[in-house]
């Protein structure tokens, strides 16, 4: 019962998410040098989670035992060889066991998995001796009706947004702190002949000149804050911090984010522009959030004319930020009124409906 119930929550909590533990096997794929596996990484992660759900099912209800036994013994004995690896290396910080429900360190995680490995060997051990919950007629039906059903809240939960948020970007939450001290910003630059690499203070760096712009390449940035951790830092093309300027504004603001403008449907992106554009024509202030703008200032190619502006975020931040590529996401003052996939876009006047509504007493906490 209980490593059933244990692998039944993995499962469970990986498969409402599964855009962000597709992020995690990316890791891992990249670790392992499998980089040719990542473009079907959403699909391992849905079969991923659907196969803890389902293992965990046939423990709890002792289904096909001497299989299933089998089954667990391998799968155990493998995580634990691999989460061994991993807490002395530290190749990938967060193994995601448990999606974004409960972080573990990973000496944490191989010590749960040792856990997992003795009731393993006990269930193993007596599984001859078990008496099935049902009929083998039964089980079938049982087994099947109920993957059928997990994979579908797999394939919602991806599609229109997890059904259960566990990151820190929920409807009610604030992003800026109106007392928090401006954050410190620093960019990574990149010579595109000798390699070198230079550190700058946003925004004192030459982006204003544009043989310089033309020699370096940006790498990355890094944010010392001694706010929230937690909050998107944005910046306009030339590196300059409009946070507060944009995510604080009081008579609401569209955001479109895409966190890799390559990786995106053009016909989903397509369908997010035409929401952006409409929403800035009735004059409601719309902005693009991507990791894509520090590449290449003429980034894209588009089936639809942008009407508003475009501010570059870290991919990290974007991803938790909404799990969607492109995602919609509406502010006011700082706080998150409502999320949608490209698949369930909202219409201007339903917006401006969610940004009449009194914020509850949560979101001013």
């Amino acid at each position: 019962m209980l490593i059933g119930l244990v692998f039944i929550l993995s499962g469970f909590v990986k498969g409402v998410d599964p855009l962000g533990t597709s992020y995690r096997l990316e890791d891992y794929f990249q670790v392992f040098h499998l980089t040719w596996l990542m473009p079907a990484s959403l699909f391992f992660s849905i079969l991923l989670c659907v196969f803890e759900f389902a293992l965990g099912l046939a423990l709890m209800f002792s289904i096909r035992l001497k299989v299933t036994a089998w089954i667990m013994l391998i799968v155990t004995g493998f995580f634990t060889v691999l989460t061994f690896f991993d807490a002395l290396n530290n190749s990938v910080p967060d193994c995601g066991c448990f999606g974004d429900a409960l972080k573990l360190t990973n000496w944490e995680t191989f010590y749960k998995n040792i856990v997992l490995l003795i009731l393993a060997v006990i269930v193993f051990s007596r599984r001859k001796r078990t008496v099935p919950c049902f009929l083998p007629k039964n089980e079938v039906r049982f087994t099947g009706i109920t993957i059928a059903l997990f994979t579908a809240l797999c394939v919602y939960s991806y599609a229109m947004l997890p059904v259960i948020d566990f990151l820190p970007y929920k409807i009610g939450s604030r992003l800026v702190s109106k007392v928090a001290p401006e954050p410190t910003i620093y960019l990574t630059y990149k010579n595109n002949k000798t390699g070198e690499t230079k550190e700058y203070l946003s925004p004192n760096f030459p982006w204003n000149d544009k043989i310089w712009m033309a020699e370096w390449s940006f790498v990355s940035q890094r944010v010392n804050a001694s706010g929230n951790n937690e909050t998107l830092y944005l910046q306009d093309f030339h590196g300059a911090d409009v946070t507060r300027e944009v995510l604080s504004n009081p008579k609401g603001q569209l955001l479109i984010v895409s966190y890799d403008i390559d990786k995106a449907s053009l016909k989903a992106l397509g369908k997010a522009i035409e929401l952006g554009n409409k929403a800035t024509e009735r004059y409601l202030s719309t902005a693009m959030l991507t990791s894509s703008l520090a590449k290449n200032h003429n980034f894209i190619s588009v089936p639809l004319p942008m009407h508003f502006e475009f501010y570059n975020v870290d991919d990290v931040p974007l991803k938790m930020f909404v799990r969607a590529n492109p995602g919609i996401v509406l502010l006011r003052d700082g706080v998150i009124m409502g999320k949608w996939s490209s698949y369930d876009l909202p219409t201007v006047d339903e917006l401006y409906m969610i940004l009449l509504k009194e914020p509850k007493k949560s979101e001013e906490s």
